[in-house]
């Protein structure tokens, strides 16, 4: 696969790019970006979804109003959206990744 998903603990987990040997990383403001080091930032929350998907939300980033998770999720064109976007739902379509 392109993508390694990695057990940090229970619940948690962390992506690595098997051919950049990077990690992926959700910023403070919510940006996907990629990441040399493995931090508390590339840390996501994974939860199975009753439709037999996976969504993955930021382990230690959410909003600070409403204390909403933030989701890994990608629009139709497969680029990042921001996690703090009020599309990336648990919900909606673009946070739901197949299991591993």
């Amino acid at each position: 696969g392109v993508l390694e998903i990695f057990a940090v603990s229970q619940g948690i987990v962390g992506i690595r790019g098997v051919f950049s040997n990077k990690f992926l990383a959700m910023s403070k403001k919510g940006k996907l970006h990629a990441s040399a080091r493995f931090t508390a930032d590339c840390q996501f929350r994974e939860r199975f979804q009753e439709n037999s998907y996976n969504t993955y939300a930021s382990a230690v980033h959410r909003s600070p109003r409403s204390g909403r998770q933030w989701y890994v999720a990608l629009n139709k064109r497969g680029k990042a959206k921001r996690g703090c976007s009020p599309r990336a739902r648990p919900q909606h379509i673009s946070t739901h990744f197949l299991p591993r």
